[in-house]
């Protein structure tokens, strides 16, 4: 592999690798609210949870980006 795509490979694993952190700390403090704020309506909570799974899927998402790019 060329030193250019090695570059390129490694600044988008850093990005992934971030994304996935940041999607990571969102889900885990919507789950953290849920658990520690008693007058969350169950409406709240049910968009809470749907948030988090979202920023778990995107986290996921990125980590397989990058899994799958270490690969090839």
């Amino acid at each position: 592999m060329s030193f250019e795509k090695e570059i390129d490979k490694t600044a988008k694993n850093i990005r992934d690798t971030v994304s996935e952190a940041k999607h990571r700390t969102v889900a885990e403090t919507e789950k953290l609210d849920r658990e520690s704020d008693p007058t969350m309506s169950n409406g709240e909570k049910m968009r809470s949870a749907v948030n988090e799974t979202k920023n778990n899927i995107q986290a996921d998402m990125d980590k397989g980006k990058r899994e799958i790019r270490n690969k090839t």
